[in-house]
């Protein structure tokens, strides 16, 4: 009986496994030819463009659309998993990602350790930083990492930070 928000460019092997309804939305694409796709062929017209990535729509659904509090956000890491000056990694396994890291940039994590990520990851984290700021209700992130409300003198008092089974036992 649950309903599944889900990006048009979601693995198909998701809906496989799901049981339940399925909501697509979209979201602004990087990738010129499924652009192309979705305004010629696929005539897909619930766009949700906030952000500038699927967090971000998702944040939008539930707070603007259906107004949730608390937010809980989980994976929301904006950085690598892994740092290692020698062999940066993606994830926390071997990824494609991580044949070509490109440029990155050093962040703090929300336990003050030292991690990279990329530019575009920065500033995805920076306005999900001025989000949670600006706009009232409970922000919790139950990521476990990562730098969402991170700074060098410690966490935004606005994105509490917690362990994810702690949340759900709330």
């Amino acid at each position: 009986d649950k309903k599944l928000l889900a990006f048009i460019g979601t693995d198909p092997k998701l809906f496989e496994k799901w049981q339940g309804e399925i909501y697509f939305f979209n979201c602004p694409i990087s990738e010129p030819e499924l652009e192309r796709l979705n305004k010629e062929e696929w005539h897909f017209n619930t766009y949700v463009g906030t952000g500038g990535n699927v967090l971000g729509a998702c944040t939008y659904i539930a707070k603007a659309i259906f107004g949730g509090n608390p937010i809980v956000f989980i994976g929301a890491d904006f950085s690598f998993a892994n740092y290692n000056v020698e062999k940066p990694m993606f994830h926390a396994w071997e990824s494609s990602y991580d044949k070509t890291i490109g440029n990155t940039i050093p962040m703090v994590d929300i336990y003050g350790n030292r991690v990279i990520s990329w530019p575009s990851y920065a500033n995805f984290k920076s306005w999900f930083d001025y989000i949670c700021m600006v706009v009232p209700g409970i922000w919790l992130n139950c990521t476990e990492g990562g730098t969402l409300g991170a700074y060098s003198e410690g966490v935004l008092s606005c994105v509490k930070p917690m362990d994810l089974e702690e949340c759900l036992r709330m």
